[in-house]
């Protein structure tokens, strides 16, 4: 990985605190002077209400959970507060000198800011003091004081609403702490314009790159695939680890240590589109649909598994396992997500409407908070499920434009194929067909072709699957 300078916010840092502080007291500041302010315009509510207190919020919820690892998250809302005090200063009408030097002074602490938390500049140092200058010339110039002294008399809320922010601005500043460079092999750090899901895909070509602006939908940039396993070896290998204690072992397991082992060996594998852009994801998540009982009646909910590359096939049925058990075993189907979705149902429908598109635009600039998108299961790197459960052949199904997920599969029944060998007699085979859906924007069909052969050299041997890969493959930067 390319050295960066990486910064971060450790909870334990008092100016985290003292900056989240800092933000709320803004933000209620700032609703207290527009509540008595009286009716304004809606753009003045937009750019002088609306836009301050989003980036107050911002960085008073990323700051302390998600500056450990995620700083680079400040950035955007620092942008916003850039330009709210740009249209202040027109605002308030100030002399032309006046209003130059705080614009290049507004400009300055954005573009320092920007440089400075994506890794651009190895110091903070000028940020900091960009914004200390700031306020000492301020307090020294007199067009300030007088301006200070007409707002006080005015409302001191307007004030406490400006003055706390460039406080808590500073504190932000003051909080972040610089990592050492990176050692060789050491854990990928996120960068700026990384999801909290996953890393931008910085390298490929520029089609590759161009593709999600030309088919914007995930839905209609999907292939369909179909390809079948004789499962003898695959039978075999069920029943001993059957014997070996894994009692609920099965062809999903095999399916999914499939997976599995394909994304550590061909990580494009697990990619992902969010905002016309490819990310591959952190971790290998695996999305099923899950029935307390085989009957048209029984509930259904949705259950998500959190996998490693060096997973065995041991290793994947003991997740995946455990995660089906544990919702098969309550009185009702009550996953994470079932109680997310019965909030969600309490908005009424055109209101439920607007707050699902709101979700979708918010997660397509990756503001989507993490612990929503582990309880969506709209949101993983494969969506699998059973038909053979069912009794049925394998169904095509759809992607979600909603989410990120960018592969479904889909196996069935077993089949008998019966056969004449070259001695006459009749070779009876059992096979097991199985059809995925993928969105062609995130590698080349070349990619996937040497996928699939993987996939079903792992399902037709999958003892293979018993012994951790000997390598985990990188994708590109």
């Amino acid at each position: 990985m390319k050295n960066i300078t990486t910064y971060v916010a450790h909870r334990t840092n008092v100016f985290v605190w003292l900056a989240t502080i800092m933000m709320v007291a803004s933000l209620v500041a700032r609703i207290v002077f527009f509540a008595g302010a009286g009716a304004e315009g809606v753009l003045v509510m937009v750019v002088r209400l609306i836009l301050p207190a989003a980036a107050n919020l911002l960085i008073a919820i990323r700051l302390p959970l998600r500056g450990e690892k995620f700083f680079f998250v400040t950035v955007r809302p620092m942008i916003l507060l850039a330009i709210y005090f740009v249209v202040e200063i027109f605002t308030l009408a100030p002399p032309i000198a006046m209003i130059i030097a705080c614009l290049i002074f507004c400009i300055l602490q954005a573009v320092l800011y920007y440089l400075t938390f994506t890794g651009k500049i190895a110091s903070k140092g000028p940020v900091l003091l960009s914004y200390l200058a700031f306020i000492v010339l301020c307090a020294v110039g007199n067009n300030f004081k007088l301006y200070l002294k007409m707002f006080m008399s005015y409302s001191i809320w307007y004030v406490l609403m400006n003055g706390l922010i460039v406080l808590g601005i500073i504190f932000v500043i003051l909080s972040a702490e610089k990592l050492p460079d990176p050692l060789p092999g050491e854990e990928y750090r996120p960068r700026f314009r990384d999801r909290l899901d996953g890393r931008l895909i910085r390298g490929g070509s520029p089609y590759t790159k161009v593709a999600p602006y030309i088919m914007v939908h995930r839905n209609g940039s999907s292939n369909y695939i179909t390809d079948s396993v004789e499962v003898t070896n695959m039978e075999k290998y069920i029943h001993q680890k059957r014997r070996e204690g894994y009692k609920h072992f099965g062809i999903t397991h095999v399916f999914v240590a499939a997976y599995v082992r394909c994304c550590a060996e061909f990580p494009g594998l697990n990619r992902f589109i969010a905002g016309q852009k490819i990310y591959h994801r952190y971790t290998i998540d695996v999305n099923m649909i899950v029935k307390k009982d085989m009957t048209p009646e029984s509930p259904d909910t949705a259950i998500k598994v959190i996998f490693k590359p060096e997973d065995t096939a041991a290793e994947v049925y003991e997740k995946f396992d455990a995660e089906v058990q544990k919702v098969k075993s309550t009185t009702e189907l009550d996953s994470n997500f079932d109680q997310l979705a019965s909030i969600i149902n309490l908005i009424p429908g055109l209101l439920l409407k607007f707050a699902i598109w709101l979700l979708s635009v918010v997660d397509y600039f990756g503001g989507l908070a993490k612990e929503l998108m582990d309880l969506s299961p709209f949101h993983g790197s494969m969506f699998i499920t059973s038909m053979g459960s069912l009794g049925i052949p394998p169904i095509y199904h759809h992607l979600y434009d909603f989410g990120n997920i960018p592969q479904f599969c889909a196996f069935g029944a077993k089949r008998t194929v019966k056969s004449i060998g070259a001695d006459g007699e009749e070779i009876v085979k059992k096979y097991v067909d199985y059809n995925w859906v993928v969105d062609e924007r995130i590698v080349d069909g070349c990619y996937y072709a040497a996928v699939l052969k993987r996939m079903r050299s792992l399902l037709a041997h999958p003892e293979q699957l018993d012994e951790a890969p000997e390598e985990v493959r990188e994708d590109i930067d």
